[in-house]
C-alpha cells in the first residue's frame, strides 16, 4: 500500500467507527437528550399530572439516584429510565447508563424539594 492510498483510506475508516452501529447512535442520542432535559419543566407536568414517581434506573436491583440506598424499591413505585443496566452492552450504552443516572439523580433531588414537608417525612432522605 502506498502512503497516498493510506491518507485516502483514514477518513473513511474514522468516518465509520465514529458513527457506530444503530444502537449505539440511538444510545448517544438518548444521552444527549437526558443530559440536556429541562428537569425543572419536566418536573413541573409530572406534578400537574401528579405523578410523584421518584426516577430510577437498572441495576442490581432498581436504583434511585439522589435517594437513600436503605429502601428496596419496587418496579410500580418509579418511573424506570428503560434501557439502563449494569451491564454495558458498549461504550455508547455505558455513556447513556451513566447520563440516566445524572438525569436521575437531578430529577430525584428536584423532586424531593418540592415535596410537602409531610410527604418528604415519608420518604427516604437524599
Amino acid at each position: 500500500m502506498t502512503p497516498y492510498f493510506l491518507l485516502l483510506l483514514a477518513p473513511m475508516v474514522l468516518m465509520a467507527s465514529a458513527c457506530g452501529s444503530p444502537e449505539d447512535r440511538e444510545y448517544r442520542l438518548r444521552a444527549r437528550s437526558l443530559d440536556r432535559a429541562d428537569v425543572a419543566a419536566e418536573l413541573r407536568d409530572a406534578v400537574r399530572n401528579k405523578d410523584l414517581r421518584f426516577v430510577a434506573v437498572n441495576s442490581l436491583t432498581l436504583a434511585v439516584p439522589g435517594v437513600a440506598r436503605e429502601r428496596q424499591w419496587r418496579p410500580h413505585e418509579v418511573r424506570l429510565i428503560e434501557g439502563t443496566s449494569d451491564g454495558r452492552e458498549s461504550a455508547a450504552h455505558g455513556e447513556f447508563c451513566t447520563a440516566a443516572a445524572r438525569y436521575a439523580e437531578r430529577y430525584n433531588k428536584a423532586l424531593l424539594r418540592l415535596l410537602p414537608p409531610e410527604e418528604a417525612a415519608r420518604r427516604p432522605p437524599p
